[in-house]
C-alpha cells in the first residue's frame, strides 16, 4: 500500500507540473499522464522498495537518492526521458494527444523531470 502511494504521489508530481507547461493548446480532452513503471525504475536506482520508501519519507529526493547509488542527476534525467517520451509516442498513435500537445510536452521534458526529482516530499508538512 506505501509503495502505491508513494507511486501516486510522484504521479501526481509530473502531472502537476506538466499543467504548468506551455501545454496551453491542448484541446479538450486531450490529457496526457507520465505513469512511472516502479520496479524498472527501483531496478534501474539498484534499489528496494523499503530503501526507497524509508528515503522518501526522510525528506531525500529521487536525484539525492539516486546520486547516493552511483546515479548522476543528468543519467536520471535520461532514464525519465526515454520513458516518458515512448509513453507519449503511444498516446500520440492511438490518438490520446494531437501532434501540437506533443511537441508541447516535448518542450518543458527535461525542465519537468528535473523538477520532479528534485522534489522534496518533506518539504511541505
Amino acid at each position: 500500500m506505501k509503495k502505491t502511494a508513494w507511486l501516486l504521489c510522484f504521479c501526481f508530481l509530473i502531472t502537476c507540473w506538466n499543467l504548468k507547461s506551455p501545454v496551453a493548446f491542448a484541446k479538450e480532452g486531450q490529457v496526457f499522464t507520465f505513469v512511472v513503471d516502479q520496479p524498472a525504475l527501483l531496478h534501474f536506482l539498484k534499489a528496494t522498495s523499503q530503501e526507497y520508501t524509508n528515503a522518501m519519507k526522510k525528506g531525500v529526493t529521487l536525484a539525492e537518492f539516486a546520486s547516493r547509488k552511483g546515479i548522476s542527476e543528468s543519467k536520471l534525467i535520461h532514464y525519465f526521458a526515454i520513458r516518458r517520451q515512448k509513453q507519449m509516442d503511444l498516446a500520440l498513435k492511438k490518438g490520446q494527444i494531437d501532434q501540437g500537445m506533443y511537441e508541447g510536452l516535448l518542450i518543458d521534458m527535461n525542465h519537468g523531470i528535473s523538477k520532479a526529482i528534485n522534489y522534496n516530499p518533506q518539504a511541505f508538512k
